[in-house]
C-alpha cells in the first residue's frame, strides 16, 4: 500500500500526542498540511476520528472484534463503502501496532468505490454570516465578530470555551463545549432566550430565530417563527428555507418544518424523497440544491445528471446569486444556479487548501487548513452599500478553530 497516510498519522502522534485523535478541533488542518495530495483519505480519517475510533482501538483487548464493530459503524454512519471503512480501521490498527503495516490493504487516491461525508456536515459552526455581521471561533475557544453592532450582536469577545457559533439577522449564538448556549443581540422575538437550553450539540440561526439540536438528536426553536419541531429527531444539521427550516438527519433523509406554498410543494416532496443527503441549499427563486453523501449535486425539478460535471464535492454554500462548491482537492468555485450560464468569477478562484466554506447575504467565507479565513464578495453593489463589512477584519482572525458537532 501507499504508506503516506500512515506516515502522516505517525508524525501527528509524535508531534502532537494522542490527544489529537480524540478531538476534531485541529486534526483537519494538520491532515491537510501534512497530506495535501490525499483528499479522500483525509476525509476517511476525519470520519474515523469523529466516530471515536482511535480510542476504541487503543482500548480494545480484541482488535478483530473492534475492527468488525468500527467497520460496521463507519459503513452505517457515513454511508461509506465497506472496503473504505475496513481500510481506515486497518490504518489505525497499524498506527497503534495492533497489526503490521503490511496488513493494511491498498486504497488508491483515485478510487471511486467509496463514499465520504460532507466536510461541512462534520465541521460546521466555526464561522457564521449574519445580515451585517460575521462571527468566528478561534482554536482556543474565543469568539471574534466584525461588522455592525447596533443591537450588540457583536459583543461576544468575553465568551470562552466556545465550539460553534451562529449569526442571525441581528443576534448571535455561541455553543460552549459543555452544551450550554450563549446569546447576544436583539431579543425582540425572544430569539436570545436561551438560558433554559442545556445538552446542546449544535446551534443555528436564521432571521430572528434560534434553533438548537440537542445531543439526543431532537431540536428546539425560539424566536419569531413558532415552528413545530416535534418530528425533528436524529438531526445532524439544520438549514433554513424562506418559510421555515430543514433538518438533515444522520441517515441522510430530511424533515421539514414551516409553511409550504403551492409553488414549493413539489420541490419539498422531492426533497423528502431523498435518502442520501449531506447538505441542502434552499433558495427563494432557484429551487433546492442537494449535496449527497457521495459528493454529487442534485437540483430539484431537474434530472439527476443536471450537475454531472461536479464530483467529489465536500461542501456547498449559498451566496444569493449563485452557490459555492468546495471540492475534495481544496479548491472553491462559485457557479450560477442555472447551469447554462458561466460560473461566477470571484476571489474564490484563487483559493487553495480550503477545508470549509460558509455563505450568506451575498458573501462567501472560506477556512483554509492553516486556520486563515478568506473572504469573497459575490455581488459588486453589496460592498458599496455595506462599507462596515470590510474584507480586512475577517482575514485578521487567526487561527480559526475546527470544532466537532
Amino acid at each position: 500500500m501507499d504508506n503516506k497516510i500512515l506516515d502522516v498519522l505517525r508524525r501527528i502522534l509524535h508531534d502532537y500526542g494522542e490527544d489529537m485523535f480524540t478531538s476534531m478541533q485541529r486534526v483537519n488542518a494538520i491532515l491537510l498540511d501534512l497530506a495535501p495530495e490525499n483528499p479522500k483519505e483525509r476525509i476517511l480519517v476525519r470520519n474515523f476520528v469523529e466516530l471515536g475510533g482511535y480510542q476504541t482501538i487503543k482500548n480494545a483487548d480484541d482488535f478483530k472484534l473492534a475492527e468488525s464493530k468500527l467497520t460496521q459503524s463507519l459503513t452505517d454512519r457515513f454511508s461509506m463503502h465497506e472496503s473504505a471503512a475496513f481500510w481506515v480501521v486497518r490504518v489505525f490498527g497499524a498506527l497503534l501496532e495492533k497489526i503490521r503495516p503490511t496488513e493494511v490493504p491498498s486504497l488508491t487516491s483515485g478510487s471511486k468505490e467509496y463514499v465520504v461525508q460532507s466536510t461541512k456536515a462534520i465541521i460546521s459552526g466555526q464561522v457564521s454570516i449574519g445580515k451585517n455581521h460575521v462571527v468566528a471561533v478561534s482554536s482556543d475557544g474565543k469568539v471574534f465578530a466584525g461588522g455592525e453592532n447596533d443591537y450588540h450582536q457583536s459583543d461576544v469577545a468575553h465568551w470562552r470555551d466556545i465550539v460553534a457559533v451562529a449569526a442571525g439577522d441581528v443576534h448571535t449564538l455561541g455553543l460552549r463545549a459543555d452544551g450550554v448556549v450563549f446569546a447576544a443581540g436583539s431579543n425582540i422575538h425572544d430569539e436570545c432566550d436561551v438560558s433554559g437550553f442545556h445538552d446542546v450539540a449544535a446551534v443555528f440561526a436564521h432571521g430572528n430565530n434560534s434553533v438548537f439540536v440537542m445531543k439526543n438528536g431532537s431540536a428546539a426553536i425560539v424566536g419569531r417563527s413558532k415552528l413545530n419541531l416535534s418530528e425533528f429527531n436524529e438531526i445532524k444539521s439544520i438549514t433554513s428555507y424562506p418559510e421555515g427550516v430543514i433538518g438533515v438527519k444522520k441517515d441522510g433523509t430530511v424533515t421539514i418544518a414551516g409553511y409550504v406554498t403551492d409553488e414549493t410543494a413539489i420541490e419539498m416532496q422531492w426533497l423528502l424523497a431523498q435518502n442520501n443527503v449531506a447538505d441542502v441549499i434552499a433558495t427563494y427563486n432557484d429551487g433546492l440544491i442537494v449535496l449527497t453523501k457521495d459528493g454529487r449535486l442534485l437540483k430539484s425539478g431537474e434530472p439527476e445528471n443536471y450537475f454531472a460535471q461536479w464530483r467529489d464535492v465536500t461542501g456547498i454554500a449559498n451566496v444569493s446569486n449563485g452557490f459555492a462548491i468546495l471540492s475534495s482537492d481544496g479548491t472553491v468555485r462559485v457557479v450560477s444556479y442555472d447551469r447554462t450560464k458561466p460560473r461566477l468569477v470571484t476571489e474564490a478562484d484563487k483559493w487553495k487548501g480550503i477545508i470549509a466554506i460558509y455563505g450568506g447575504y451575498r458573501r462567501l467565507i472560506a477556512l483554509s487548513g492553516d486556520g486563515n479565513l478568506h473572504v469573497a464578495y459575490t455581488h459588486v453593489g453589496w460592498l458599496m452599500l455595506n462599507p462596515a463589512m470590510s474584507i480586512d477584519y475577517a482575514q485578521n482572525w487567526y487561527p480559526v478553530g475546527v470544532a466537532s458537532i
